[in-house]
């Protein structure tokens, strides 16, 4: 009777030890479960690569101009002031206006006149009645009141600062009674609805870049905005001093957003790469001049990879080698893992 009491009580033991192990293996499972790292990846996939350039240059009116008063004066009538829009040919103002006019008139006169010697003496040297050498002193005198003329009308549009293109007065530089020296500068005068920018493309770029080509632009006058331009020119020789190619840039401002002066910040595509590999830039670690990234194995483990890097975009690396169609990349909580770690894969 004591051995069969001892006997079952024996079993008991056993029983309740078993089950405390497989408690605690179970226990211990799940702790490690838990300890495993999650990971998101993306398998990689072929892709195409566009190479984009970035420059920077001013951005200023398609056609501008200042207007100067050659012959100085007093300024007698205003008629525009900045932010006006003007058509060409339409006056801004007057300085010593009626001096301009007489002498503008005097030198149509003059010139008038010199041009009836000249056809006048040339009639009497066919009669024989003038000699060839008064021909060439009359023609000398209507040249010269000809050049004369063209100066009193140069003088006359600065003293009435009669805007040579449309649109808008940027800059006026004269104010109502004031007395100008000769060659002062009234008004500017520029064409916003169409911008331009000038960028110095480098030689290796240089070859991509063509006119008609596509180009975005923003400025930090609004960083959200993007406008759309148009390559309008490129340079067939490099400068001299810097080796570079210029290209003017055509940028539509109908909305009169761009102001002259402003940076433009100017994205163009170069090069485009077909069937290529493209991972997230922030996947990729850099250690110096080493650049690796994190995949998950077959059997559930890190292994970081070597890789050498190509062009970039914002976001966006082409890698010329170091990983494989069908790789899976991580590309979340690559940081916290290291090389050979056991790795659980997440949805994203």
């Amino acid at each position: 009777m004591k051995l069969i009491i001892v006997f079952v009580l024996f079993m008991s033991c056993i029983a309740l030890f078993n089950g405390c192990t497989k408690g605690s293996d179970k226990e211990q499972s799940e702790t490690t479960k838990k300890d495993t790292l999650s990971v998101v990846v993306s398998e990689i996939v072929p892709d195409t690569f566009v190479e984009y350039g970035t420059y920077y240059g001013r951005i200023t009116p398609l056609n501008e101009a200042t207007l100067i008063c050659y012959t100085g004066g007093r300024v007698e009538v205003l008629h525009a002031s900045e932010g006006d829009w003007v058509k060409k040919g339409t006056s801004l103002a007057s300085i010593d206006s009626a001096k301009a006019k007489v002498l503008l008139q005097t030198a149509r006169l003059q010139e008038s006149i010199a041009r009836k010697n000249l056809k006048l003496t040339k009639k009497h040297l066919v009669d024989g009645n003038a000699s060839q050498l008064a021909v060439d002193q009359a023609e000398l005198k209507y040249l010269n009141a000809k050049a004369q003329r063209i100066d009193a009308a140069k003088n006359y549009r600065g003293a009435m600062a009669i805007s040579p293109i449309p649109g808008i007065v940027t800059v006026r530089s004269i104010t109502l009674h004031q007395e100008i020296t000769p060659g002062y500068p009234t008004f500017s005068i520029a064409q916003t609805s169409i911008m331009k920018v000038s960028i110095a493309l480098i030689e290796s770029d240089a070859s991509y870049v063509h006119p008609g080509s596509s180009v975005d632009i923003t400025t930090a006058l609004d960083p959200d905005k993007k406008w759309h331009g148009t390559i309008h020119t490129v340079a067939r020789e490099a400068t001299s001093s810097d080796r570079t190619f210029k290209a003017e840039i055509h940028i539509d401002n109908s909305d009169g957003i761009l102001k002259a002066g402003a940076t433009g910040i100017v994205r163009l595509a170069l090069r485009e790469y077909e069937n290529v590999i493209v991972i997230p830039t922030d996947a990729i670690r850099t250690d110096g001049v080493r650049h690796s990234v994190m995949v998950v194995l077959d059997n559930g483990k890190a292994q970081r990879r070597t890789i050498e890097p190509g062009p970039q975009s914002d976001t966006k690396t082409m890698v010329k080698s170091g990983l494989s169609v069908g790789d899976r990349l991580i590309i979340k909580g690559h940081q916290l893992v290291s090389d050979g770690m056991a790795v659980r894969i997440a949805r994203k």
